[in-house]
């Protein structure tokens, strides 16, 4: 399943289809910071830009956009490309000319469906096997052979930017123009749990995700991962919970890279401090690699965690054995001489993180159930030891009288 790093490189390639200035001697941008293109844009003729559309597959992800829904994306263009965790979203603005023809109600009633005006915004979710692509670029993912034709085999969507003729006032699209090719992507998914939808349902997911792995906030991480009864790899699968973007694989890269058991649960604040340091090393030196179409560091464990069930043992960089085992509902890459698990500590650590976050006080009420529940034990074996002890002396003392 793609995770933030290669997300991230698909909305780097998706960029190309944002339109800074689309005249005579600019095109749509491909850079990967999303700057203007530099083009002296004062002798320019400026011409609107719209979305073309192609949708080769007969059998599409059961979410998809409607035919309806492919009509009003094709009279927009792209004003950027964002991402929330493992989430993509296309910001469109309805061309100008488009909003003309437009009756008053039907501009009311548009705003009023998408709360933003006369922005719209296309989701896309990769789901297991989804990439994006476009012909000077064909990532590869570990779930899916090698492809070097364009588009990939399971395309659902293609995406290209063509400006239109402005000598009428018909939508006519102006053929006469140089080739599109480098302003186009398209989404391929194999397994088709990928989804892409205008607006909901995508939308409110990307509403309830937490804060993106790749921003995170240092001191909003570390607050609500210390001191948690929870096992630590389930917190960063949650996608809702500490931060968004997090996988199987980048999870168990950083607790590897930290030497954190995937199991541990009330961490100190220095291992998650040292979390929030490694997870961010490991997304931007992901992502960089990426881009360069470099491999990851070899120390990684992400090179050796992939062999489970080929036969023999599997060992990280450092000659060291490889176990498999089940955390957070997945199977967990873990390195058992570095990765131990530690005894629970509780002092002053889950006492903060309680007053901070009051969700944990059901932690403190099982606490203490957990302790009334081992005095009663305790009493009860004592009592077993006192009649034990009397049944004892009594016999001694039967034998002692006879």
């Amino acid at each position: 399943m793609p995770e933030l790093v290669e997300v991230e490189n698909f909305r780097q390639l998706m960029l190309r289809l944002v339109v800074t200035h689309c005249g005579d001697k600019s095109w749509p941008t491909s850079s990967r910071d999303n700057q203007q293109s530099g083009y002296d844009t004062t002798t320019t003729r400026h011409l609107p830009c719209c979305i073309m559309i192609e949708t080769p597959s007969p059998t599409p992800p059961k979410i998809f956009p409607s035919a309806s829904d492919l009509e009003i994306i094709q009279k927009c263009t792209v004003t950027n490309v964002e991402r929330k965790g493992k989430l993509i979203r296309l910001v469109l603005k309805r061309l100008p000319t488009v909003l003309e023809e437009l009756t008053s109600d039907q501009k009311d009633e548009e705003k009023e469906k998408e709360g933003e005006g006369e922005n719209l915004y296309l989701y896309f979710h990769m789901g297991m096997t989804g990439r994006i692509s476009c012909p000077d670029n064909i990532p590869s993912l570990e779930s899916l052979a090698t492809s070097e034709s364009f588009p990939p085999p399971h395309t659902h969507l293609i995406l290209s930017v063509k400006r239109m003729d402005s000598s009428t006032n018909s939508n006519r699209h102006n053929d006469n123009i140089q080739d599109n090719q480098s302003s186009c992507v398209a989404f391929s998914d194999p397994r088709r749990f990928g989804a892409v939808s205008l607006g909901e349902p995508l939308s409110l997911q990307w509403e309830e995700l937490a804060q993106d792995a790749l921003m995170h906030d240092k001191k909003d991480f570390i607050e609500k991962i210390i001191g948690q009864k929870k096992g630590i790899k389930s917190l960063l699968l949650d996608q809702r919970a500490v931060v968004s973007g997090v996988g199987n694989w980048i999870a168990d890269e950083i607790l590897y890279q930290c030497e954190i058991h995937p199991d541990q649960r009330f961490l100190t604040v220095d291992e998650a401090t040292a979390l929030s340091m490694c997870l961010n090393k490991v997304l931007k030196t992901g992502i960089e690699c990426l881009s360069l179409h470099k491999d990851y560091p070899t120390e990684w464990l992400f090179h050796h965690r992939w062999n489970k069930g080929k036969g023999g043992v599997q060992k990280d960089f450092k000659g060291k054995t490889i176990a498999y085992v089940q955390s957070g509902g997945r199977t967990s890459a873990i390195v058992p001489a570095l990765q131990k698990m530690k005894a629970s500590r509780k002092g002053s650590n889950e006492d903060t993180v309680i007053e901070k976050h009051p969700i944990k006080k059901k932690t403190t009420s099982n606490s203490l159930k957990g302790k009334e529940q081992g005095t009663k034990q305790k009493n009860r074996l004592e009592e077993k030891d006192q009649i034990h002890n009397i049944r004892r002396s009594k016999r001694i003392a039967k034998h002692e009288n006879k």
